[in-house]
């Protein structure tokens, strides 16, 4: 390799360190929030089907892997396939939350987002 390929090979390393991609790139809404939890919902432009995808990602890592950027986006494919995508996203845990237990999780975060996309604006009033 010579020395001008390697030096645009280690600009091009440096470059994509220092400007990491902008994540998130998939239009979404808050529809629900519950301490640091929030879920998301990813609106198709074109809705072909009923019953829509409800994405529950990890305690540990960050949602943001499911929809990168364009082109390189599972929920991106999803919405364009026309479904309503919805994504709990728990947050980043703290030392606040050491006393959540996994029971916590499901009954007051997954069981009650779940309920949320079936209550109509006139039932939550």
């Amino acid at each position: 390799m010579d020395q001008n390929t390697a030096s645009k090979k280690l600009h091009g390393f440096f470059k994509t360190i220092l400007q990491p991609p902008e994540t998130h790139s998939t239009p979404r809404t808050a529809v629900w929030k519950r301490n640091k939890a929030t879920l998301w919902h990813y609106a198709p432009s074109s809705k072909k089907y009923k019953i829509p995808v409800f994405l529950v990602y990890s305690l540990v890592n960050q949602p943001f892997i499911l929809d990168l950027c364009p082109q390189n986006s599972l929920i991106e494919a999803l919405t364009n396939s026309g479904y309503d995508v919805y994504l709990l996203d728990f947050g980043i845990p703290g030392y606040e939350d050491k006393e959540i237990t996994m029971d916590d999780y499901i009954t007051e975060y997954i069981q009650k987002g779940v309920k949320e996309l079936y209550i109509t604006p006139k039932q939550k009033k």
